[in-house]
């Protein structure tokens, strides 16, 4: 008969083996440490991954909203192009809208006939790379009275002095590439095309030839998409435009003024 079973009747030898039942050992310690670490780091990966997600979220829906604004300002910009000159404009006559070689940018005229003064302004995009800091693209409004006049080439004008100058340029939108590491080049998210056909400005009236203009605009998923390389179902926004004033006798518009 064991020792404990002669004494079983006393306290000091039951609680010895209860003691050993209810003990833990380091190795459990251990294990249980390690699952609480494993939890809390998941915890924090997948609380991480939620706000990227939100800031990416947040960063797109504004640069979708700013592309909205920004096209419906475009056009009633644009379509005081040609106002206060002959109509049509004989051909030869050097256009009072016109676009870069690129498409990058839009440039227009018109005068008010009352006081006789002659406005030039163009809309351009500017790729911007601010140190630590994610692709930034930033669109203008310009309006450059210096050397503007009724047979100026528009394109020659000084813009880039304009766009420094607080006073002739307003942006009309700033576009972050969310999805581009720091340092990452900037993509152009505007294309204008410009061409002569018959159109009717706001569908009312009858039908002349006139410069109809197109803007596409790269929203924030098609932008993902194409850097993805996958082919998709998403396409640019586009917004085309009949210009009321640019009334053209010739068949053909030079995307740069001669």
């Amino acid at each position: 008969m064991s020792h404990c079973a002669a004494v079983s009747r006393h306290s000091s030898c039951k609680g010895i083996s209860r003691n050993r039942q209810l003990g833990v050992s380091l190795i459990t310690l251990m294990i249980g440490l390690l699952v609480s670490l494993i939890g809390v780091l998941g915890s924090m990966a997948l609380y991480r991954n939620l706000i990227d997600t939100s800031v990416k979220a947040s960063v797109d829906a504004s640069s979708d909203g700013q592309i909205s604004t920004l096209l419906l300002r475009a056009q009633l910009e644009v379509s005081d192009a040609g106002f206060g000159y002959e109509d049509p404009i004989a051909a030869g006559d050097l256009p009072h809208v016109v676009s870069d070689a690129t498409g990058d940018a839009i440039y227009w005229r018109y005068k008010s006939p009352s006081i006789g003064i002659t406005t030039c302004k163009a809309i351009i995009q500017t790729p911007l790379a601010p140190a630590n800091e994610r692709p930034l693209l930033e669109i203008k409004l310009l309006n450059q009275d210096v050397n503007c006049t009724d047979t100026v080439n528009l394109t020659s004008l000084n813009w880039a002095d304009a766009a420094a100058d607080a006073n002739k340029s307003e942006i009309l939108a700033r576009l972050i590439d969310i999805d581009t590491d720091v340092g990452g080049a900037v993509v152009s998210r505007l294309a204008f095309n410009l061409v002569i056909e018959e159109c009717m400005p706001f569908g009312l009236g009858t039908a002349q030839r006139r410069a109809n203009l197109t803007i596409a605009a790269t929203s924030s998923a098609k932008l993902l998409q194409d850097k993805s390389g996958v082919a998709g179902a998403l396409s640019d926004i586009t917004q085309s435009s009949c210009l009321p004033n640019a009334h053209y006798a010739a068949a053909t518009l030079p995307t740069v003024a001669p």
